[in-house]
């Protein structure tokens, strides 16, 4: 509860100051204040999203007026896939699946 000192949260007290959580308005993502040269395209390269997916987390946003100090949902990319009998590894230039084996401690056949 964002506000543990209101006892009774039926009872609103005109002029009182409660603490109003903003996690519910990004479910998928993170708020961001627009900065000044702020535009989606670079909101979505910064951010390793898209235009589109910025577009649709803000409906109601112009992206032709963005206003600097507004709020907007940024979406993160969904989670990777799960790995449940080890780990995901993105091969790196001259890794081999012997290498591979060798320096995490496994053999080639199980990769």
């Amino acid at each position: 509860m964002a506000n543990p000192e209101i006892k009774d949260p039926a009872a609103n007290i005109e002029g009182q100051t409660v603490q109003i959580p903003l996690s519910g308005l990004c479910p998928n993502g993170f708020l961001y204040t627009i900065q000044p040269g702020d535009t989606f395209f670079l909101l979505a390269q910064r951010f390793g999203t898209t235009v589109q997916a910025i577009q649709q987390a803000n409906p109601a946003a112009d992206p032709n007026n963005l206003r600097i100090g507004q709020v907007i949902c940024i979406p993160t990319a969904p989670a990777p896939p799960q790995c449940p009998n080890g780990f995901l590894y993105t091969i790196q230039p001259g890794d081999t699946f012997f290498l591979l084996a060798q320096r995490f401690g496994t053999t080639v056949q199980a990769i």
